[in-house]
């Protein structure tokens, strides 16, 4: 019997599993079916896919999210697909953006263009960073929770913009995907900065939730995080005029 999965989207039935072997690239297909589409899995050299089909159009994403977050999947295909969202799906979009550190409407940007390769996003998580990096240091001395949030949201974008030079799909609503991309995808030398810049970043980010970081307190997280972050901006910008990358102004 096909295995059941479950989501807040309804219950999502999966096929038997058809692997084929040509040449050297691996092809995994398997077929799920949730509401009214039809989602395909494949695996074709490192990446793994899922293509929808959707009222008679095809959407490509990362399998990753078809696999842990199918929901994900029917809010992208809706917001392609000019369709409305239900309440509990414009919650679930704002939870996502919570999450993130970004605002809505930016993450309903990261939905629609969910299927394009991380590549070609390079310039979109540059101005992303600089966005929210800038707002949270002017925010510091008037609002520091929302100051501390803007600036989860400038660390989820500066680690974005690292897995586009590497052209990695990375989902950054999970706290813990930002951890394994850093230790599978960082080089060693910088791979510790990076993890000390997430671990610096989320009480600052709980901080929006709790409202219970002291001035003390929030000062010192605060300077760490920052002292960090322009640490990783510097790797990271270096890296990608390496790359031959020049950054629009």
């Amino acid at each position: 019997m096909s295995p059941m999965l479950h989501s807040s989207v309804g219950v999502i039935v999966e096929s038997d599993l058809t692997i084929t072997l040509p040449k050297l690239d691996i092809t995994i297909t398997k077929t799920l079916t949730i509401e009214a589409s039809t989602i395909t899995f494949t695996h074709e050299k490192g990446f793994h896919l899922v293509n929808v089909r959707y009222e008679g159009a095809t959407y490509t994403y990362i399998a990753l999210l078809a696999r842990e977050w199918p929901e994900v999947i029917n809010i992208a295909v809706k917001l392609i697909s000019g369709k409305p969202l239900s309440d509990v799906e414009e919650q679930g979009l704002r939870e996502l953006a919570e999450s993130t550190g970004w605002s809505t409407s930016d993450i309903i940007d990261e939905l629609k263009n969910i299927n394009v390769s991380p590549s070609e996003r390079v310039e979109v998580y540059r101005e992303l960073f600089e966005k929210y990096y800038r707002e949270a240091l002017e925010l510091k001395e008037r609002d520091t929770v929302q100051a501390s949030e803007k600036l989860w949201g400038a660390i989820t974008a500066l680690i974005k913009l690292h897995a586009t030079l590497t052209n990695t799909p990375i989902i950054v609503w999970a706290h813990g995907k930002l951890y394994n991309y850093v230790v599978s995808n960082v080089p060693r030398e910088y791979r510790r900065l990076f993890i000390d810049m997430l671990e610096a970043g989320e009480p600052l980010h709980r901080h929006f939730y709790e409202r219970t970081l002291s001035q003390e307190a929030f000062i010192e997280c605060w300077g760490k995080a920052v002292e960090l972050i322009e640490m990783i901006k510097e790797i990271v910008y270096r890296e990608a005029q390496r790359r031959g990358l020049t950054f629009k102004t």
